[in-house]
């Protein structure tokens, strides 16, 4: 049995074309949920969906097409697989994730952040690294993006401040490329995570896949 699955693809080129083809294929629920959107988000909703059941199909045999069930604090959850799931999307890119355990997954793109949120956001260990890098910027992109993936495992959000997420005390598993960077998190020690790069044509066109 495979621990952790992580599946990613770039979401530049897809057009309108692409995109009512992408919400045809949805199934009814999720496409409701999409289509109220803006276009941007349109995307990030029909293609991450598309990508996680593919992952699901593909990587662990199975299909789960029937609307999430929530927890507590709005953690999405299947309905009738016994295994865990987090998708994410950032400008450039989406995201899934699905593993035997629960697991935190968040992508980011290269944008610029205010270096004065440091202070807001790191805590006492990690603004001394981040004092001490030589690419400030990559840093705060890196923290933020692990501190999402570990809010996300656990469904709690930022409910007890970003400062108390402290990422030098967790371990994660970090991609980056010249699109997106990704961190994977999950609460359980020697998991194996397999990333793999997707193409978004091959989630909408069954002839190259």
């Amino acid at each position: 049995m495979k621990n952790a699955v992580v599946y990613a693809a770039t979401t530049e080129g897809i057009d309108d074309g692409a995109l009512e083809k992408a919400l045809s294929m949805l199934p009814l629920w999720r496409r409701e949920y999409v289509e109220k959107k803006i276009t941007p988000e349109k995307i990030n909703g029909a293609f991450s969906y598309l990508l996680l059941q593919l992952l699901l199909e593909k990587e662990f045999a199975a299909t789960d097409t029937a609307p999430f069930t929530y927890g507590k604090q709005g953690k999405p959850f299947f309905s009738k697989q016994d295994l865990f799931f987090s998708m994410s999307h950032c400008k450039t890119a989406v995201g899934a994730a699905v593993c035997e355990y629960e697991i935190g997954l968040d992508l980011m793109d290269s944008r610029k952040i205010n270096e004065n949120l440091a202070a807001r956001i790191c805590s006492i260990d990690e603004l001394k690294s981040f004092e001490l890098s030589e690419d400030k910027q990559l840093f705060l992109r890196q923290i933020w993006c692990k501190k999402e993936s570990a809010v996300k495992m656990t469904g709690s959000g930022f409910t007890k401040g970003f400062r108390n997420v402290d990422t030098t005390k967790l371990h994660f598993s970090f991609f980056e490329n010249a699109d997106y960077i990704m961190s994977v998190y999950m609460n359980k020690a020697n998991c194996n995570v397999t990333t793999k790069e997707i193409d978004w044509k091959t989630l909408i066109y069954n002839d190259i896949l």
